[in-house]
């Protein structure tokens, strides 16, 4: 299947994953129903997402894709990168967070938080400012077996921001993907610009609201375990194929070893550049 949003690679004879469109039947052999749309057997699992496309991955290594549903490329390839990505990554116990990611000397500053709290809208602002590219609002955390270090895997190389947002930072919307879930979003396709491979996490930020000035507070390794957890991607699918007491021990493991810290600021686009300075400080004090 073509995937525009991803960056090529050299081909491989053993890729980690295999994408193939394909007819895919409605209830899994052997399977056990989740939810509505989640069934899960021995050999894998099968998600469907109404009116758009069903996926049926094997041994977390080949996604079968059923087109006939009506889903548009655009909306297809979405579910695949949300929630069938999100599900692969919770079976093989990798933690996917919530989060845009930014580099600086070649390590990753992650910026946590709900929808709506202004991840893309920060990792575009500190883009501006020189910093590295590594996620919009998703990336995948994993531990490198021989350091111990956590790592920063970049999620889809492109910034998803509201119509005003990206107006603000100077990016014609004519020239833009619009987001094929019919919402005012737009896709800036930044290939080049997002780094290609994992960077060293040093520090993770949680997005807080404020009316006052913008500044920066630690936050404690318990307080950390709760806010990590808050902030995996699509937790649920943890729960569902079992994974979730690994990804638990992931967030407790975090936040020991990783400086965490809350980002008060305006939710605002007029106050974005006024509001960097304390995190932009702080990120050359840990560097």
């Amino acid at each position: 299947m073509d995937l525009p949003e991803l960056k090529p690679v050299p081909p491989s004879d053993t890729p980690d994953i295999s994408i193939v469109a394909g007819c895919v039947p409605e209830v899994l052999t052997s399977g056990v129903p989740i939810t509505r749309r989640l069934q899960i057997g021995e050999t894998g699992f099968q998600f469907t997402k109404e009116n758009i496309a069903r996926y049926l991955c094997l041994n977390d290594r080949v996604v079968i894709i059923d087109n006939g549903l009506g889903g548009t490329p655009a909306e297809i390839r979405l579910y695949l990168y949300s929630s069938v990505f999100a599900i692969i990554q919770h079976k093989k116990c990798r933690l996917p967070l919530h989060a845009s990611a930014v580099g600086y000397k070649r390590r990753a500053y992650a910026f946590a938080g709900d929808s709506g709290a202004g991840k893309s809208t920060l990792a575009a602002a500190l883009f501006q400012r020189d910093l590295e590219l590594i996620s919009d609002d998703l990336g995948v955390l994993e531990q490198d077996g021989s350091t111990g270090y956590y790592e920063f895997h970049p999620g889809q190389p492109y910034l998803k921001l509201w119509k005003d947002t990206a107006s603000f930072f100077n990016y014609d919307t004519a020239e833009l993907v619009k987001d094929p879930r019919g919402i005012s979003k737009y896709h800036c396709q930044l290939k080049n610009e997002f780094v290609a491979t994992p960077r060293p996490l040093h520090a993770i930020f949680f997005l807080t609201r404020t009316a006052g000035k913008p500044y920066v507070s630690p936050v404690s390794p318990k307080e950390g375990v709760t806010l990590l957890v808050k902030n995996i991607y699509r937790i649920r699918f943890a729960l569902h194929v079992g994974t979730f007491p690994y990804q638990f021990d992931h967030c407790a493991k975090i936040a020991q070893s990783i400086p965490l810290f809350r980002y008060h600021r305006p939710w605002c686009l007029d106050a974005i550049e006024r509001s960097l300075e304390p995190v932009l400080s702080r990120i050359e004090a840990l560097a």
